[in-house]
């Protein structure tokens, strides 16, 4: 009996081991297979919380959702399971329940400035701008540095006609990845100063 339970143990182990390995490698159909076998004998805490990252990256937001809450039973603490939580919420155009577990994470962390971020992205994607603003603002007292909050508050400006604050909002990112919207960006800009 001992030796059944060791054999069981230690395959959880193997498996718990190869779900972490397949998500580091970016395998995440896999990395879900393995932890799901690993589950029933294994003591580790963020088995949960790798498969409810596995499902996000795989764009199974009810999956992940699921698994996100099983977390936080275990891992109350979890800030990033609130935030990609929400954004999986989000991505299912669940706002109410975005914004709740957004409240729940800044009643245990008011400092946390990614869910002032991501209470922003949810606004700007109703197109509420002028609360995303407010939002991506209070993200930007806590870390000033946060060059997406300074990109999203220039297209809320844009959006609400007002060039002047979207051009300086977008002056103060450094470096923006996309190529594309960057040319975007220098167009809109180049053309209202030659219109000045």
């Amino acid at each position: 009996m001992i030796v059944i339970f060791t054999n069981c143990y230690s395959q959880s182990t193997n498996y718990y081991a190869k779900g972490k390995d397949d998500f580091l490698t970016g395998n995440y159909g896999l990395c879900v297979k393995n932890l799901l076998k690993s589950k029933s004998n294994t003591s580790e805490k963020d088995v949960d919380y790798f498969i409810a990252m596995s499902y996000f990256n795989l764009k199974k937001f009810d999956s992940a959702i699921l698994y996100f809450d099983k977390d936080l039973k275990i891992n109350k603490n979890n800030f990033n399971s609130y935030i990609k939580k929400a954004e999986s919420e989000k991505n299912l155009h669940q706002y109410k329940a975005a914004v709740k577990d957004l409240d729940q994470l800044l009643k245990l962390n008011t400092n946390y400035f990614l869910a002032y971020y991501e209470k922003g992205e949810i606004n700007f994607e109703q197109k509420y701008y002028t609360l995303a603003m407010d939002f991506y603002n209070k993200a930007l007292i806590i870390k000033p540095n946060l060059e997406n909050a300074f990109y999203k508050l220039g297209f809320c400006y844009l959006y609400l006609k007002d060039t002047v604050n979207a051009c300086e909002n977008w002056k103060k990112i450094e470096d923006l990845d996309d190529f594309e919207q960057y040319q975007k960006i220098e167009i809109i800009c180049n053309k209202f100063n030659k219109t000045k």
